[in-house]
């Protein structure tokens, strides 16, 4: 007790002057009573099953075409600061971006015809990304832990900090990736709308070529 007083002294002292970086290695390594806690809890720690209900919802028409998939890896890092050092976590994320178009962008003014050549000409619409879909079972994960900070005492920041990563970070920096690689799929997509306007339009006009600019 007498020698956990005088850190204390010290570092309050220590807070007043500025001098923290200047405290003895020893009393860096003296544990405080919320780490002694967070160890007891880690080594008591017992988690039962997951219990998993899943009730299906009603069916509701989209009017959109699914036309192309692409994978990536999405590549996340966050950090938790605080005066003993940082946990920095960074995760790899492989996700399914799949591409779709909206059906009803398809105007009379996109659509050109020329009977002559039992031709219809149909201009592209605008490719969307329609889900972004992580592949978790494949993600990887690396942890930091730098200054005083251990993988025993403070791994609850990193998983906070991987939770926080999927929850809030995952989906928009996904679909940004989505949509600047739209591009490779525009190919794929033409050849699904022109394959769907053929079906749908050939049985009534046998003989009619469709075209998608």
């Amino acid at each position: 007790m007498r020698i956990n007083s005088l850190y204390a002294a010290e570092l309050l002292w220590s807070l007043a002057t500025g001098t923290v970086a200047a405290l003895p290695l020893p009393w860096l390594l003296v544990p405080g009573p919320t780490d002694v806690v967070s160890l007891i809890d880690h080594l008591t720690r017992k988690d039962s099953a997951i219990d998993v209900n899943v009730k299906a919802g009603s069916m509701v028409s989209s009017g959109k075409l699914l036309v192309g998939q692409l994978r990536v890896e999405v590549q996340l890092s966050r950090t938790s600061r605080n005066w003993r050092g940082k946990v920095i976590s960074n995760l790899r994320v492989p996700a399914e971006i799949r591409y779709a178009i909206r059906l009803t962008d398809v105007q009379a003014s996109s659509i050109r015809i020329e009977p002559n050549r039992r031709l219809v000409v149909v201009q592209m619409p605008e490719i969307h990304v329609e889900t972004v879909t992580p592949l978790l079972p494949e993600v990887q994960r690396e942890d930091v832990y730098r200054g005083v900070r251990f993988k025993l005492l403070d791994s609850r920041f990193s998983t906070e900090l991987q939770h926080a990563m999927l929850l809030h970070d995952f989906q928009q920096a996904a679909r940004g990736l989505g949509e600047r690689n739209a591009p490779l799929v525009r190919d794929i997509a033409r050849a699904r709308l022109k394959q769907l306007l053929e079906l749908l339009l050939t049985p009534t006009y046998p003989g009619l070529t469709v075209q998608v600019e």
